[in-house]
């Protein structure tokens, strides 16, 4: 499917971004991005625009996708701050995106997410993008432009927080 892509054959553009368009809507959104379409829109334009040239698998154009998304995010806090404006709570776009979905799934699926969101920067963004972006330990590692292990210590953290926050015991 990718190398049809890059060869320009628009059914196979199709299926990548119907592929990732969700999980990079749901990252967005779980960043607190308002318009997280439109992130995800701006995603694909870059995307589009350097297919012809990535090397590599999918797996390794998924973590480049996301790669993307979580530098245009960046990049629109730094304007948002720059503007003086806050982004909705990411718990509130969370509850609006999943509208329509099993309501005790929906619940507990979100008690998880406002519970990450809530994690340190670090430590929710090496968790998110597992969460969405389905990445492996090096892939965020690349992502965060940090290295495996301190990725690795990241979300032992995370996981150790969120165990205590939904249980209510310290582990170790």
């Amino acid at each position: 499917m990718l190398d049809a892509a890059r060869a320009g054959d628009p059914r196979a553009w199709r299926r990548l971004v119907d592929d990732l368009g969700g999980d990079i809507i749901g990252y967005a959104r779980s960043r607190g991005i308002p318009d997280a379409e439109d992130l995800a829109g701006d995603v694909f334009e870059v995307l589009a625009r350097r297919i012809g040239s990535f090397q590599g698998d999918q797996r390794a154009f998924r973590s480049f996708a996301f790669t993307v998304a979580h530098h245009r995010i960046a990049d629109h806090f730094r304007s948002a701050s720059q503007q003086r404006e806050r982004p909705p709570a990411p718990y509130l776009a969370a509850a609006e995106s999943a509208k329509g979905e099993h309501e005790a799934e929906t619940v507990g699926a979100l008690d998880a997410l406002a519970t990450i969101v809530q994690l340190p920067p670090d430590q929710r963004d090496s968790m998110l993008l597992h969460v969405f972006g389905q990445l492996d330990l090096v892939e965020v590692a690349q992502v965060l432009g940090k290295e495996p292990d301190a990725v690795r210590q990241l979300q032992r953290r995370a996981r150790r927080r969120l165990r205590t926050e939904t249980t209510g015991r310290v582990t170790p």
